[in-house]
Order: C-alpha cells, then structure tokens, then sequence
C-alpha cells in the first residue's frame, strides 16, 4: 500500500518551532510523523509576514520556487517542504492559495494526500484541495483575546 503525503496547514511556522526545538503540540506531531516516516513526503504551509517572504535569510533550506507572495523552501536536513505565504486573510488567500497548494502537489509529485488543518481561519481550503481530510481544533480559538475584537477572524472561527 502506498504511503500517503501530508499537507499541513498550520497557524505556527513548523521550521521556527523545530530549529531551536520549541513545543507546539500540532507541529510536535508532524515532526513525530516525520520522525517515524508514516508520510511519504510533508509540506508544511504556513502564513508569514511579508517581510520574511521577501527576505530569506537561511541557508539550512533550499529555495524551490518563488512566487509574487510566496516560497516554497525545502529543508534537506529534513526532507520536508514549506509553503510559505504573505497572502491577506480573506478572500484573496481563500482564490490563490488552493491553486497554488495544488500546483506545488503536482510539481514536486505529492499523491494520496492527508490535508490536515489547524487553523480554523484555513478551513476553506477543505474545498479546493482533494484528500482525506482532518481539521484538529486542538484549543477554542473564539476565547483568544487575539480574536474577541477581530469580528472578520471570529466570524471565520465560530
């Protein structure tokens, strides 16, 4: 039976939390999938500041492709890729970023997808991305102080 590939969507960025081996209970997780080769292979996408999607300033991870406001990075040390992005919430990220998540399947051969969502403000992309799909609402986002004055978030979380 083949292997499925992992495409996590998370609120955290999965390379700052691994590199100085911070916990993050969702990341924590992939990098034990990762650890143990239950997938194939791994994307991790993440929502960055602009600031650092212009500016890459890493050596440990390879720049496969750059977008207008996104990287794909792959970490070699690692074996896993990272879609990083600075697209607005809302319904500009909601057009670009399944299109873009499905072209990176196809072009670096993802198949038998596990789409795994973490961030409640994501779960649109349930729509647009085919696979198995898990939504881990691993804390109450609509308590966060973050989101209470943040109506157009909150309107997404509830």
């Amino acid at each position: 039976m083949e292997r499925k590939s992992l495409v996590m969507v998370s609120p955290h960025n999965w390379y700052d939390h691994v590199k100085p081996n911070r916990i993050n209970r969702p990341l924590k997780f992939v990098e034990q999938y990762y650890n143990e080769t239950i997938f194939k292979k791994v994307i991790i996408v993440n929502r960055l500041h602009p600031k650092r999607i212009i500016n890459i300033q890493d050596n440990e991870r390879k720049l496969v492709e750059r977008g207008v406001m996104y990287n794909l990075l792959f970490d070699k040390t690692r074996e896993v890729y990272y879609l990083e992005h600075c697209f607005p919430f809302g319904k500009v990220e909601n057009y670009f970023l399944p299109f873009i998540i499905n072209r990176i399947i196809k072009k670096i051969g993802l198949s038998n997808i596990v789409l795994w969502i973490c961030d409640p403000k994501s779960v649109y992309l349930f729509k647009g991305i085919k696979g198995l799909k898990i939504f881990d609402a691993y804390d109450d986002w609509s308590l966060s102080p973050l989101f209470q004055k943040r109506t157009r978030h909150l309107k997404y979380i509830n």
